[in-house]
């Protein structure tokens, strides 16, 4: 067969049959693909919008309600006034971040204060009867061109009237939210769908156009057309078709669970579409080169999916600041990919930087992030095979650590805080950085997850550094049970201070020459349904949480009750001391607080002794010295506690005016043993002596340490040698029998 008649032989039909069937099923298969793939594209994109959507709606939720719940604290306060307010506010601004507080009396008028001036806002009169006749109240205002949230809360006295109503405007950063590079807007719309705040922290160096401001106005009106659509419970997404606009947009929705009110951020439909549109481009050449491309278009919108999803998971999987992992991400790889090393033992570490907010307030920001930044690369560097670093927030990094035995871990540890503190001497100077460690042990068969066990880890941390100067603390089943004790009895000190389960018991002063009683001091004990707790299982923790004000100014209420009845019953009345917090001193109307609660029983005020440790002193010099002097002047007796704790207690006696140091125990202790200690305690009471105050030893136990006071010059002591801390009854006994026997 020759060249030419090949060449003019018709193609058979079935051939292009089974060439247009195959490019047809080639084309349907393609398009079946195409569209699966597209479909779960979208979805993925969505679900790690909807992600972002849902940090910003829990991060405002939690700036709210932090704030309300702060309100409803101050609000609950007795004798709560227009007057007094203000000092509850003041105690907590770093908490708080208000724009502005204040207190709208029942008559209309109100008072505001921002940043220590006084603040006029103009508030219309529909508005202000609504704070005065709703309970609480959060709505937002316009004040001088700008949004801010309220929010109210009703104060009544104890006769149950309401008083007035606590106001504050939250500061308008706190709403703010940073965007990410393709995200346009995040929004707040109230339960109509009405946008009530725009929470884009725009960057000011680009100014928006004419026509871009034009764009935002068909796109936000596009968005409260849709915004009833929504539903209230969940989260979802919703596409814009703004009008006069060719560009769609994605609206990402999450409830905030406040107020019926909802989180939306909105994005540019390329962020989820992009791809897409590049895939139907590419496929309106299939049909001549199906069977070639189809390879080709399934290869390419695989890798262009990788790419916007690896642009996107980069987002939320590395912390921008320090570039680390972070620890969601962390957590993800420790849960599905992730193989412990064998043979050696696991450690999960929790870190920080000791006080790092005050470095952050006194260096700066930029500075507090240079730190930040050095400690990853640092800590990085100190990873072996197959341990990981990540940064959770602030200044808390995580890590997974490999070691052979506890001394190994520990020295590795203290090198890291050693080279961390070397490398950044250059920004902290003499400034006292120190690294803090919280690790825990992962036992073999360890059934618990990594979460979990990082928690125990950050539970070691939280509880070293608020009670120890250390730098490495191992998590223990001790601190797992004073976690849970600590937590009875917080959630138990309201009620037992209403149900009066603390008791006040005595322990005499004795004058040293007469071994007669000059005084008492006023401890508390705890008397629980179960047993009888001493301070010092529970004082550090009102300390820490407050409550040791209210605690402070109870006993000192029952004290002035027993005075009041002795004098009632002519019998002989000793002062008696009461311990004072370093709360109470900083609130502007402790002074008049206290002598109300004095005169409202007519003790007089000598014998009221008030006990102030030394460290509070030295904490705030300034107030002590006014505070000292007021309650001076009006006839109270002073006491300085635990006089020889602190480093500078001379340097004290020299600034500070009381009446009485109380010489602690353990300064005693180390004193007399040495006969240059004795020295020294001789010269420190008769610097007392010279100065005219009285000296109390504190934790006399033996004969031999009150023959050593007595020569050395003390005037009075209490310790077991003489009485141990008794109920009132058995002090009063004491006391009466004391009475007796002097007649006789």
């Amino acid at each position: 067969m020759s060249f030419f008649a090949y060449e003019h032989r018709k193609i058979s039909p079935k051939v292009i049959v089974i060439t247009l069937l195959s490019v047809a099923v080639l084309l349907i298969l393609e398009w079946t693909a195409f569209y699966f793939l597209k479909q779960e594209h979208r979805e993925e994109i969505k679900t790690i919008l909807l992600d972002f959507a849902m940090k910003d709606s829990q991060l405002l939720s939690f700036k709210i309600e932090r704030r309300i719940e702060f309100l409803n604290k101050i609000s609950k306060i007795e004798n709560l006034n227009r007057s007094n307010f203000l000092s509850y506010f003041n105690e907590s601004d770093a908490l708080t971040s208000f724009y502005a507080k204040g207190w709208l009396s029942l008559d209309g008028k109100y008072t505001f204060v921002k940043a220590g001036n006084t603040f006029n806002p103009l508030i219309s009169p529909e508005e202000t009867d609504r704070f005065l006749n709703q309970e609480e109240v959060m709505t937002f205002l316009n004040i001088n061109g700008r949004s801010f949230l309220s929010i109210s809360k009703a104060v009544y006295n104890k006769q149950n009237q309401k008083e007035g109503v606590l106001t504050a405007f939250l500061a308008d950063t706190m709403l703010h939210s940073i965007p990410f590079k393709k995200q346009l807007a995040i929004l707040l719309l109230d339960k109509e769908g009405k946008i009530i705040k725009n929470m884009t922290l725009s960057d000011v160096s680009k100014l928006k156009t004419k026509s871009d401001l034009i764009i935002e106005k068909a796109l936000f009106k596009a968005l409260e057309k849709e915004s009833p659509s929504f539903n209230k419970t969940e989260k979802g997404t919703v596409l814009l078709k703004p009008e006069n606009n060719l560009n769609h947009y994605y609206a990402i929705y999450v409830p905030l669970g406040i107020h019926d009110w909802t989180i939306v951020s909105v994005f540019p439909a390329e962020v989820i579409e992009g791809s897409i549109h590049y895939l139907n481009y590419l496929f309106n050449g299939l049909f001549i080169f199906s069977g070639l491309l189809l390879f080709g278009l399934l290869l390419y919108s695989y890798l262009l999916r990788r790419y916007y999803h690896f642009d996107l998971e980069k987002m939320i999987s590395y912390d921008r600041l320090t570039g680390a992992l972070t620890k969601n991400k962390l957590f993800w790889i420790l849960k599905n990919s992730y193989k412990p090393t064998p043979g050696l033992q696991q450690a999960l570490i929790v870190s920080n930087i000791r006080n790092f907010g005050l470095f952050n307030t006194i260096f700066g920001r930029e500075a507090s992030d240079s730190i930040l930044q050095r400690c990853k690369i640092l800590l990085e560097q100190k990873l072996k095979k197959n341990e990981r670093l990540a940064r959770s927030f602030a200044d808390r990094f995580y890590m997974i650590l490999y070691y052979r035995d506890e001394k190994e871990l520990v020295e590795r540890l203290e090198l890291m805080a050693k080279d961390l503190h070397i490398h950044n001497e250059d920004i902290t100077g003499t400034y006292p950085m120190q690294y803090c460690f919280g690790v825990f042990k992962v036992p073999r068969q360890y059934k618990k997850e990594y979460p979990e066990m990082f928690d125990l880890a950050d539970m070691a941390l939280k509880r070293g550094t608020a009670n120890g100067s250390k730098n490495i603390y191992f998590y223990d089943q001790l601190i797992q049970k004073s976690i849970e004790k600590e937590m009875m009895i917080e959630s138990r000190m309201e009620e037992a201070l209403i149900k009066k389960e603390f008791l006040m018991y005595l322990q005499p002063k004795y004058d040293t020459i007469t071994e007669q009683i000059v005084g008492a001091e006023a401890l508390v004990r705890w008397q629980t349904p179960e047993e009888l707790l001493f301070p010092d299982s529970f004082v550090p923790i009102f300390e820490r949480n407050g409550f040791i004000s209210k605690l402070d100014m109870y006993m000192l209420e029952q004290v002035c009750l027993l005075q009041r009845r002795r004098l009632n019953d002519n019998k002989r009345v000793v002062p008696i001391s009461v311990n004072q917090s370093r709360l109470l001193l900083y609130n502007p109307s402790y002074v008049d607080t206290l002598i109300d609660l004095v005169d409202r029983y007519e003790i007089p005020h000598h014998l009221i002794e008030l006990e102030i440790t030394e460290t509070v002193v030295f904490e705030d010099k300034m107030v002590a010295i006014k505070t000292f002097k007021q309650l001076l002047d009006r006839g109270f007796k002073i006491s300085m506690d635990d006089f020889g704790s602190g480093y500078s207690s001379l340097n004290m006696l020299k600034d500070i005016d009381v009446n009485i140091i109380k010489i602690d125990r353990a300064f005693l202790e180390d004193f007399i043993n040495t006969e240059r200690g004795k020295n020294v305690m001789f010269s420190i009471l008769g610097l007392i002596r010279e100065l005219n105050l009285i000296s109390v030893a504190e934790g006399v136990e033996t004969k031999e340490q009150l023959d050593f006071l007595k020569e050395a010059g003390c005037h009075w002591v209490q310790g077991y040698y003489f009485s141990r801390p008794v109920p009132v009854l058995d002090f009063l006994k004491k006391l009466d029998l004391e009475a007796l026997s002097n007649i006789f």
